[in-house]
């Protein structure tokens, strides 16, 4: 998909999208944004990328570690479906699409650290969710929310 780059900071790189933006996958379009978010990409090669909605919910896609192209200006990841969502109006925390990762798994043959590593990720994630921290402390998408605001 297609985003503003905002910058980057010890948790990755930081990305924009804005209300009306189409997302592809592939160049063909997928979906519309329907609200501003932020997106961040850990460069640290941990398996997880995050979508911020702006005051709704924070959205982890569980993926192997992203692949960034730097002259391209393009990151990479294979999404293994498996997703931890946290609603930011009462803080729930929730594992999404277990399923389909292991109707996957076993579909398409993942070798067995695919899915170990993924369970790994999302279970890891869950408890940076609830304790508030990395990327998800209080405090850290104010600057970036900042600075897709500033982009318009």
């Amino acid at each position: 998909m297609d985003a503003a780059w905002l910058g980057e900071d010890e948790h990755g790189v930081w990305l924009g999208s804005r209300v009306g933006e189409t997302v592809t996958r592939d160049g063909s379009p997928v979906f519309q944004v329907r609200e501003d978010a932020l997106h961040l990409v850990p460069r640290s090669g941990v398996w997880w990328t995050v979508w911020f909605s702006f005051g709704r919910q924070t959205y982890v896609d569980v993926c192997v570690p992203a692949v960034f192209d730097d002259d391209r200006g393009e990151v990479r990841f294979v999404d293994l479906d498996l997703d931890v969502v946290q609603s930011l109006t009462d803080g729930v925390v929730r594992f999404e699409d277990e399923d389909e990762l292991v109707a996957h798994a076993a579909e398409y043959d993942y070798p067995p650290h695919l899915a170990i590593g993924a369970r790994a990720s999302a279970d890891a994630v869950a408890l940076m969710l609830r304790e508030q921290r990395g990327p998800f402390a209080p405090g850290v998408t104010e600057r970036w929310w900042s600075a897709l605001v500033e982009q318009r």
